[in-house]
């Protein structure tokens, strides 16, 4: 080979080398917090559920304390309580897969054992992502 074409091949070897070292410095930052991001998730459910039982519980109380605005306004009183139940039901239904995708994870063992089983979970994650993002516009929605 001539000089010319072992330098080409070189920096392009180089610049390979550049590109996939940029791809997965990336990965890593992401793999790093996933069970961050999984924990703030499951913190974030349970917050929505405090608050809906919350807000279900007050709905209730104005319902049953002011007798003519419970009748006059049957028709929403029925649809809160339809929206509420939605809400319940996307709420359970994103903890439920929160819980289902956390029987994958597990943070113990050494540091290697640690960092695979992270990006492991970092792709399930990513496979779940559209599904969890449809429950969190559900759940927006619902409001």
């Amino acid at each position: 080979m001539d000089p010319i074409s072992i330098a080409a091949t070189a920096a392009s070897l180089a610049g390979a080398a550049g590109s996939t070292a940029v791809v997965l410095i990336r990965l890593a930052k992401k793999v790093k917090n996933v069970d961050i991001k999984l924990s703030e998730t499951c913190e974030e459910v349970q917050k929505l559920s405090g608050l809906l039982v919350s807000v279900d519980k007050t709905v209730r109380q104005c319902q049953t304390h002011v007798p003519s605005l419970s009748y006059f306004y049957h028709n929403i009183w029925g649809q809160i309580g339809d929206t509420l139940a939605d809400c319940k039901s996307n709420i359970a239904g994103l903890d439920q897969l929160l819980r289902k995708l956390s029987v994958h994870f597990d943070a113990e063992g050494n540091s290697l054992a640690t960092l695979l089983r992270k990006t492991n979970f970092y792709f399930i994650l990513s496979i779940h992502k559209e599904e969890i993002q449809d429950y969190k516009v559900k759940i927006f929605n619902s409001n």
